[in-house]
């Protein structure tokens, strides 16, 4: 598997498997075969889950039994508005508590 980490500060790298690169996230997304059968796993914060918004196509979101005040919002406030349905089409609890959720885009609202 193919490992591309963002980052704007760090210099960019090209170990294996892991490539850092600075190149725009949406391109290189926007940028892939059709014919492309790999998955993009993004694992990371709301700001590039907002950039990459237009390419998710299946949300997998943890829920945790535990509060710890304020949180960060699953996409940025930056991320355009243009909403989506979302349909559940597997979860997992697990017996200490926390719950994997698994969403399908819908259609466009």
């Amino acid at each position: 598997m193919r490992r591309l980490v963002y980052c704007i500060a760090a210099p960019s790298t090209t170990s294996s498997p892991t490539r850092t690169v600075r190149t725009p996230p949406a391109r290189t997304a926007s940028g892939r075969s059709p014919t492309t059968t790999s998955s993009i796993w993004l694992l990371g914060g709301s700001e590039l889950a907002g950039v990459l918004y237009p390419e998710i196509d299946q949300l997998i979101v943890k829920l945790s039994p535990l509060t710890l005040g304020s949180a960060l919002p699953l996409f940025s406030p930056t991320t355009p508005f243009r909403p989506h349905t979302w349909e559940l089409t597997e979860h997992t609890l697990l017996q200490s508590g926390p719950a994997f959720l698994t969403y399908d885009r819908g259609g466009a609202v």
